[in-house]
């Protein structure tokens, strides 16, 4: 038995360090998009096939065509949101990743149980 809380207590801690470990990257890259997005390497391939003359938006109404572009910059806007949701998911399985360790290390080490004495106390006092 003890060996499985061993066990458990490791894997937990493994859970842990890796949860803390990705959050410090995805901080580190989030203050990067901020400061140089350049320097992402995804961020500066969308960026260098971005142009102007992509269309959004096409098509005809009756007999008159039309096509709706979107500038660079607010193509930049729109992968830049893109991206930031991308790493908002990523926050979300490094929660998981924390919270699922820290579960398996109560489990592993459960606190102490109290002796009889002290819980008919505890039933006694009302608040």
């Amino acid at each position: 038995m003890e060996g499985l809380r061993t066990l458990l207590s490791l894997v937990g801690l493994v859970l842990v360090i890796a949860g803390a470990g990705f959050l410090l990257y995805v901080g580190f890259t989030v203050i990067k998009i901020i400061d140089t997005p350049e320097d992402i390497k995804i961020f500066s391939i969308l960026f260098e096939n971005i142009t102007s003359d992509e269309k959004v938006i096409f098509g005809n109404a009756g007999m008159q065509d039309f096509n709706v572009y979107f500038s660079p910059r607010l193509q930049k806007i729109v992968y830049s949101v893109l991206g930031l949701m991308i790493l908002a998911l990523m926050t979300q399985l490094i929660s998981t990743l924390l919270s699922a360790g820290v579960k398996i290390i109560r489990v592993a080490n459960p606190p102490a149980s109290k002796s009889a004495n002290q819980r008919s106390d505890d039933s006694k006092r009302v608040l």
